[in-house]
């Protein structure tokens, strides 16, 4: 035998029902949306992330092409990427973020090698030149190393 149910009964039945409907929507609607936004901003960071990368190539590559000049602005250069640099270097990876800083001391550094080069004589100046031939690789190699660095993320 079937017992029957009170109308109070079935009405409580079913706006538990609803609400308990209502709950479950909710949450899978929250992880949907929390996903969502995680995607847009972890999209935006790469985006900018790719822009600051941009920059400090464009950078380094206006430094190395001064290392010869007697442009007597390249220090002014050497500040302005230096601030930039400053300003940005958190947005780089870390093993770049070391060789760009480095970078900018070595540029500063070529000079001085170069002047104290010159003014070296006989076997000291053979020194002074394998240093500054060194310094001059390791300086121009940062374009490969900002580029195999944000190459990284174009694996994912």
């Amino acid at each position: 035998m079937i017992k029957e149910i009170s109308p109070l009964t079935g009405i409580l039945i079913g706006i538990g029902g609803t609400l308990l409907g209502i709950f479950i929507s909710s949450v899978f609607n929250y992880f949907i949306f929390r996903d969502n936004r995680k995607d847009k901003y972890l999209f935006t960071l790469v985006k900018f992330r790719f822009k600051i990368y941009q920059e400090a190539y464009s950078r380094a590559n206006k430094l190395k092409y001064l290392m010869h000049n007697n442009d007597e602005n390249k220090i002014n250069i050497v500040n302005e990427t230096r601030e930039w640099f400053n300003n940005h270097n958190l947005y780089l990876r870390p093993d770049i973020r070391d060789d760009f800083n480095d970078f900018i001391t070595d540029v500063d550094d070529y000079w001085m090698h170069r002047k104290i080069t010159k003014e070296s004589t006989g076997g000291d100046r053979k020194i002074k030149n394998k240093e500054l031939e060194d310094l001059f690789k390791k300086i121009t190699s940062i374009t490969k190393r900002i580029e195999k660095s944000i190459n990284i993320y174009y694996s994912y």
